[in-house]
């Protein structure tokens, strides 16, 4: 009767030392004995149902193929072409692209450009490596489309010009030029032409003259052209080369161009002295260097008026603190060079020793007493002091004693 029961309520079939039982629609088989008590079936059952069971038994999701579909179901089913239409077109736009592209730059075959030229360049250039240097300029740079940066160019040429290659600087200045006015490469800026005239000033190849007649299309036509202005650099390294070039051998042939007349063998000059006063005079913020060199430079011309010219202004104006040690002696020197004949002479260079002392605020160097000593031994030679005229309105302020005393002190 118990067992009625049992298999009323639970459903489990007796075969032979197994059992089997059901759970819903689960079927299981257990080789033990299930029950020991009363209501042992609810433990039993959740033990059999554990969840390493469930998983073994876990039912999958996955679609199964249809093997059975009908012919006209394949035929009616519609072809999916876009994987096949992006897959033909993928290549497409690529090489449009690197077919617009051989006139631009991109990304990469920039970084490629920087990586194989201006980074090794700029090494080169620290180094002072200049055959690397122009092996890069000369040869790999032009493979590429977009030329040397410009500061990269300005390195160059002050590397060309502190070895005193000026040739091989005009060379590459014109090629810069070039290409920027064709095809627009880097634009030539102050610096460049900084750089240029820096190179002219260290010169050793050519003369001044055949250099200054390259200048001056530099200074007259290209500055106008890239809307630079002369600058005081510009114009400090352009009178430093009129000066080495008077200082030297052909120091004739230069002067007589520079007064515009006719050299042989050489073109007419454009630059000459009345152009070079115009430039001085449109420079703005000039500094003592310039006031200098273009002292120097007059007194090499022989225009004696103007140096005095300049010095009035300075006086007067507000660029005294150019009026140093340094403009006196080159005041002075002027002096002694051009026509000291007379007693006048002699005072003159006097009152401009004592505006120098009491103006000027400076204090006379060892310089200043030697030529001013030997000034004094030429008017002595001369016999100016017998030759004075007593109307002289001009007065000495020191006497040779003095000036003596003075330099014992030094």
């Amino acid at each position: 009767m118990q067992t009625s029961k049992l298999l009323s309520t639970s459903r489990i079939f007796l075969l032979g030392s197994s059992k089997l039982f059901t759970c819903g629609s689960r079927v299981v088989i257990s080789q033990q004995p299930i029950f020991q008590s009363t209501r042992p079936f609810s433990t039993q059952l959740n033990k059999l149902c554990s969840e390493s069971s469930i998983r073994k038994s876990k039912p999958s999701f996955k679609k199964e193929k249809s093997f059975g579909a009908s012919s006209s179901e394949k035929k009616n089913k519609p072809i999916n072409m876009e994987k096949k239409d992006f897959q033909k077109n993928k290549v497409a736009p690529s090489t449009i692209e690197k077919k617009e592209k051989k006139l631009t730059y991109s990304p990469e075959e920039k970084s490629h450009y920087f990586q194989q030229i201006i980074f090794p360049l700029r090494k080169a250039l620290k180094e002072r490596n200049i055959e690397k240097c122009l092996w890069f300029f000369e040869s790999e740079a032009p493979k590429y489309l977009v030329s040397i940066p410009i500061q990269e160019t300005n390195e160059m040429l002050v590397l060309l010009g502190g070895v005193g290659n000026f040739k091989k600087a005009y060379e590459m200045y014109s090629k810069v030029l070039e290409k920027y006015q064709s095809s627009g490469g880097a634009k030539p800026d102050i610096n460049t032409v900084e750089s240029l005239f820096f190179a002219a000033k260290q010169n050793r190849d050519l003369s001044s003259l055949n250099m200054l007649k390259r200048l001056e299309v530099v200074l007259l036509d290209d500055m106008e052209a890239l809307n630079l202005k002369l600058n005081n650099r510009i114009f400090h390294d352009l009178i430093a080369v009129i000066l080495y070039g008077l200082r030297g051998s052909h120091s004739a042939d230069l002067k007589s161009a520079l007064n515009g007349e006719e050299v042989r063998g050489t073109p007419y000059l454009e630059l000459t002295s009345k152009t070079i006063l115009e430039l001085y005079n449109k420079l703005t913020n000039k500094t003592k260097f310039v006031h200098t060199t273009m002292i120097q430079y007059l007194q090499k011309m022989g225009d004696v008026e103007y140096i005095f010219h300049i010095y009035d202004e300075l006086k007067k104006g507000e660029n005294s603190v150019a009026l140093d040690t340094t403009f006196y002696n080159t005041l002075i020197m002027c002096l002694i060079s051009n026509k000291f004949e007379t007693y006048d002479d002699v005072l003159f260079m006097f009152e401009v020793y004592r505006e120098m002392v009491e103006v000027g605020g400076c204090k006379p160097s060892c310089h200043t007493y030697n030529m001013m000593l030997s000034a004094l031994k030429v008017a002595h030679e001369k016999n100016m002091f017998e030759n004075r005229i007593e109307s002289s309105t001009i007065e000495p302020s020191f006497s040779i004693v003095e000036l003596y005393r003075k330099v014992k002190r030094v």
